[in-house]
C-alpha cells in the first residue's frame, strides 16, 4: 500500500523438502493506492507416498516505491491414498453408524459393528469406540473393555458427548467450554504426529466446512500413566492449557488413547485429518508400545496390591522363570520368596531384581541365595 499508483513485480518459488525447486513464476500488477489484489498460484504438485513439507517463497517489489516484501510459507503435501492395512485384529463399535461408510470411502477396511454382542473382545487386538458410542448405560461395556486392556488390548476412544466414570482413568468433562479450532502439541516426537506440522492441526474442514478441531476436551487427568499428546485452552482463560483433547493412558499391558478431536466428519475433506487418523491406527496396531519388560512380584502383600490396584502396572501371576526380560520386585519388609535359588539362577541369566526396603533379614536372604 503506497501513496501513489505503483507497478509491482511478484516472484514466487516452490521448493520441496530436499530444497529442490518444484515450480516458480513471475507476474506484474498495477496497484492503486489503498487497494489490494489477490493472485492465484497454480502449479503441479509432486505425487508422494507419504506427507512431505514444502516451502513457498514470495517476493514483491515496487518499481516506483522501491518497497520490497519477502515471506516464506511452509506447508504439507499429502498423498492422495490414505489406505491402511494391518495384521492386527481391529474392530470398531459404532452403534450410531457414524463412521463405517466414511472409513470404506477413504480405504480403511476396518470391521465395523453397531451391536456390542458381535464384539468378541478376546479375539481383538485393537478396539475403536466410535463417536458417541457410550452413554450412562455403558458401565458393563466399559468394565469388559478395561479387563481386556489390562491384559494387552489397545483402545481408541473417539469423541464422546459425555464422559463416563467407569474407565480406570478419571476423565473430567470440559462442559463444552473447551471446544476450539486449534491445539498445542505436548509430545512433538510422538508417532501419532509423524509428518504433521503444527499448522496442520488447526481449522479442520468437515462436510459443513466447520473449523472445529476440538469438541469438549477433558481437563488433563492428573494420574500416573497419563501422557498428554495435545493440549488446549479456552478463550475466557488465555494462556492456560488446562485441557487435553488427545492423551494416552497406559493400563496394565495395554493402552487407551482418548481423542476429543473432530476427526470423523473431516476425514473425507481434510488430508491432515486423514493422516492424523492413519497415524493413530498405525500406532495402536503396532508392537512398539507393548511393554518390553514383565514385572513379577513373587510375594503376596502390600507391594503387589499397590502395583496392580493403584499404579495399574501389569503384574504377571506366572513364576518368574517362565518369562523373558523380567523385573522381579521384592519388598524386604514382606515374606521373602522361598525359591531363592531359582530366582538367583534367573537373575544370572539376564533378568533383573529390585529389592526394596532392605532389611537385615533380606541381607541374609541375599547372602544365602546369591552368595553376596
Amino acid at each position: 500500500d503506497t501513496m501513489r499508483e505503483d507497478t509491482i513485480d511478484v516472484f514466487w518459488r516452490l521448493e520441496g523438502h530436499n530444497w529442490k525447486e518444484i515450480a516458480s513464476g513471475t507476474t506484474t500488477i498495477i496497484l492503486k493506492p489503498g487497494t489490494r489484489e489477490e493472485l492465484e498460484i497454480t502449479c503441479p504438485l509432486p505425487q508422494v507416498n507419504e506427507a512431505n513439507w514444502c516451502r513457498l517463497e514470495l517476493k514483491a517489489l515496487g518499481r516506483i516505491s522501491k518497497i520490497e516484501y519477502t515471506t516464506m510459507k511452509k506447508f504439507t503435501i499429502f498423498p492422495v491414498d490414505f489406505s491402511f492395512k494391518s495384521q492386527s485384529k481391529i474392530v470398531a463399535f459404532d452403534p450410531k453408524g457414524n463412521m463405517g461408510s466414511i472409513l470404506l470411502k477413504i480405504g480403511i477396511p476396518i470391521n465395523v459393528t453397531n451391536k456390542w454382542d458381535e464384539v468378541k473382545l478376546h479375539n481383538i487386538d485393537f478396539l475403536i469406540l466410535a463417536p458417541d458410542s457410550l452413554n450412562e448405560k455403558s458401565e458393563e461395556i466399559i468394565k469388559q473393555v478395561n479387563k481386556q486392556v489390562y491384559n494387552g488390548m489397545k483402545v481408541l476412544v473417539l469423541n464422546q458427548e459425555q464422559f463416563q466414570p467407569y474407565f480406570p482413568v478419571k476423565v473430567e468433562d470440559g462442559v463444552y467450554n473447551s471446544s476450539g479450532a486449534g491445539v498445542v502439541i505436548a509430545a512433538s516426537q510422538h508417532p501419532i504426529l509423524k509428518d504433521l506440522l503444527e499448522e496442520d492441526l488447526r481449522y479442520f474442514q468437515d462436510f459443513n466446512h466447520s473449523s472445529m478441531v476440538v469438541i469438549n476436551a477433558p481437563i488433563t487427568p492428573v494420574q500416573g500413566g497419563v501422557k498428554p499428546i495435545f493440549l488446549s485452552g479456552k478463550i475466557s482463560e488465555p494462556g492456560k492449557l488446562t485441557y487435553s483433547p488427545l492423551f494416552e493412558f497406559f493400563y496394565g499391558k495395554g493402552i487407551f488413547v482418548f481423542s476429543q478431536l473432530n476427526l470423523i466428519p473431516s476425514l473425507e475433506n481434510d488430508p491432515a485429518v486423514g493422516l492424523l487418523f492413519k497415524n493413530m491406527l498405525k500406532y495402536l496396531s503396532g508392537e512398539s508400545i507393548s511393554s518390553s519388560c514383565t514385572v513379577v512380584v513373587p510375594q503376596e502383600g502390600k507391594l503387589k496390591s499397590i502395583l496392580k490396584d493403584t499404579l495399574k502396572v501389569y503384574v504377571t501371576e506366572k513364576p518368574f522363570y517362565e518369562n523373558k526380560n523380567t523385573l522381579v520386585l521384592i519388598s524386604g519388609k514382606e515374606a521373602l520368596p522361598e525359591n531363592g535359588k531359582e530366582l538367583a539362577m534367573a537373575i544370572k541369566q539376564g533378568n533383573m531384581l529390585w529389592l526394596n526396603n532392605l532389611t537385615s533379614q533380606a541381607i541374609v536372604w541375599l547372602s544365602v541365595n546369591f552368595g553376596i
